[in-house]
């Protein structure tokens, strides 16, 4: 999986068969069979890879939220979801909107 996080929906991988390597932040656990793990909304960002020689087999599990907000930290991108529409932008073209205060 790409190395990901979700503002508004929990997320949680269950493991079948094979073994990899979760990636979260910046810190890594081999996961094997048996294996749960769960990401709540606004938690660390992670990533799954297969570093085994059999196919890894997981269930991941999670919300489909009518609108979920996603970043990609590796790739410096924002997805935005809403209602079936789907916009990917560069971190760097995100501006935040801040209220001026008049004294």
């Amino acid at each position: 999986t790409e190395y990901h996080l979700h503002h508004y929906e929990e997320e949680a991988v269950y493991v079948l068969s094979g073994k990899g390597t979760l990636t979260m932040e910046n810190d890594q656990y081999p996961i094997a069979p048996g294996d749960f793990v769960g990401f709540p909304c606004h938690a660390a960002a992670h990533s799954i890879s297969n570093d085994g020689t059999e196919t890894l087999v997981c269930l991941v599990i999670g919300q489909r939220l009518d609108q979920d907000v996603a970043d990609y930290p590796n790739q410096h991108k924002r997805l935005y979801r809403n209602n079936g529409e789907w916009n990917l932008v560069d971190m760097a073209d995100i501006r935040v909107l801040r209220e001026s205060t008049q004294e």
